[in-house]
Formats: structure tokens, sequence, C-alpha cells
């Protein structure tokens, strides 16, 4: 939060564009690239492991965006940003699914995100996901299934040139409480790994949302059968990823 605070303040300001902060014993530089971020440099000691530890940051400025349910006029930008987040074609699957679809919209009105989710009755995630081992669900998401609506937030998309920047966390939570208002009792969501990297591992935990199991090669043989087309896919071929499913009690 001090990052954040003194980010602010030197924004707001209107000093020159560099300039460094020491907090106790942490030193930071920050850059102005634009009108929408700053970038930095950070050190600080680690006492309690005797080192000196580095890096560098980035701050974004969050954009003002509206969410709105998807109207026909939305669909061709979302299959773009589909396509380019994760990879051409697989908004078919999407399609398949029967989704409700909440886009977020900038004050000129164009789409920059997409979210979409769904609420089914008396399944649990192996239905839903068959290669789940239903030795591995936890009694009392069984249970919950079997006596109410479970939500599934399954696919969000941000444009590339606007991640970073909130739009995820906006669709996410508005997809959320959807989820909430129609009576569900738990909510499951897959989450994209990469490189051993989750995009959204953060909002999930910052949502209180806990790690149910991984499901390696799980678009594999799609990707295989060139169904759609992975951006993280190797050039020889290799699959590098997986489906990571978070749930919540509700």
């Amino acid at each position: 939060m001090q990052f954040g605070a003194c980010c602010l303040q030197f924004k707001n300001c209107g000093l020159c564009s560099l300039t460094e902060i020491f907090v106790q014993f942490l030193t930071f530089s920050l850059h102005v690239l634009n009108s929408d971020s700053l970038f930095g440099y950070w050190s600080g000691y680690d006492s309690d492991n005797n080192v000196i530890n580095f890096g560098e940051y980035i701050f974004k400025k969050v954009l003002k965006v509206r969410i709105h349910r998807a109207g026909e006029d939305d669909w061709s930008r979302i299959v773009r940003i589909c396509d380019e987040t994760l990879g051409k074609d697989y908004i078919e699957n999407l399609k398949a699914d029967h989704l409700e679809v909440l886009v977020a919209k900038m004050q000129n009105g164009g789409v920059v995100g997409f979210v979409a989710f769904k609420s089914f009755s008396e399944k649990c995630p192996s239905t839903e996901f068959p290669f789940i081992n239903n030795d591995k669900i936890p009694a009392s998401f069984k249970y919950c299934s079997s006596k109410g609506l479970v939500g599934i937030i399954k696919t969000l998309a941000v444009d590339p040139k606007y991640q970073g920047r909130g739009v995820g966390t906006k669709l996410f939570d508005s997809a959320h409480e959807e989820c909430i208002d129609s009576n569900t009792t738990a909510i499951i969501v897959p989450a994209w790994k990469q490189n051993n990297v989750i995009n959204i591992k953060n909002i999930l935990r910052n949502k209180g949302y806990e790690f149910l199991t991984e499901l390696s090669d799980y678009w594999k043989n799609d990707c295989d059968k060139n169904l759609f087309k992975c951006p993280s896919r190797k050039p020889n071929g290799q699959c590098v990823c997986s489906l990571v499913i978070y749930w919540k009690l509700i």
C-alpha cells in the first residue's frame, strides 16, 4: 500500500519524471512511461536471510469500464479477444456450452474484455469436467452440488492492450455476483495454467477461492485435433498447459 500511495502522489504532484523514495531499508525509483503507466526498480535488505534483493515493477492506471450483458454487436470483438488470448477458434467451445456472457466496455463503447459463466443443478465437477477424479472432490462440495445450483465462471479474457488495469477483476466480480444472485451454493472456476503461471490466481485468492485439483493435458486432445490453436503450444507440438480448478462455498 505504501507503493500505491507513493505512486499516486508522484503521479499527481507534477514533479520530475524520476524520483527515488526511501522507506525504511527499501529503495525504489519511478519512471513515467506514459499517461497510464509508471515503471520502476526496487531494492531492499532482507534481514532474515542477510541478503539484498532487487527487482522491477510497473504500475498501471485502472481503466474505467462499464459491465454489460453481451449484445449481438459485441460478438465480433469477443471473438477477436478470444482468438488473441486463448487461441483461434477456441470461441466455438464457449458457444457450445450456452454460457451467459458479460463484457467490459470503455466510455467510447469499445469492448476490452469478457467473462462467460453459468449455473447448473445437481451436478458435481466430475460431470462438467469428466477427467476429475471423484475422490478428489471434497465431501462438502458434493453435498452442496446435490442440494442446489452450482455456478461456474468458465472463461475470462481481456484484450492484451488493457491487461493489468483492473478489467479482469471487475469482470470476475460481476460474474461472481451474478452466480450468487442465482442462488448458487458453490462456485467453481477453471483456470488456465501455462508455463507454471495462472493469470487469475491473485483474483481467486482475494475472493477466497481454494484449490480443488489440477488436470494436466486437459486441452491436449482438442489441440492435437486442431480444434483450436493454443498460443502457448510449443513448435514441437508439446502441450505446456493444464487446467487448475478452484472452488468456493457460498
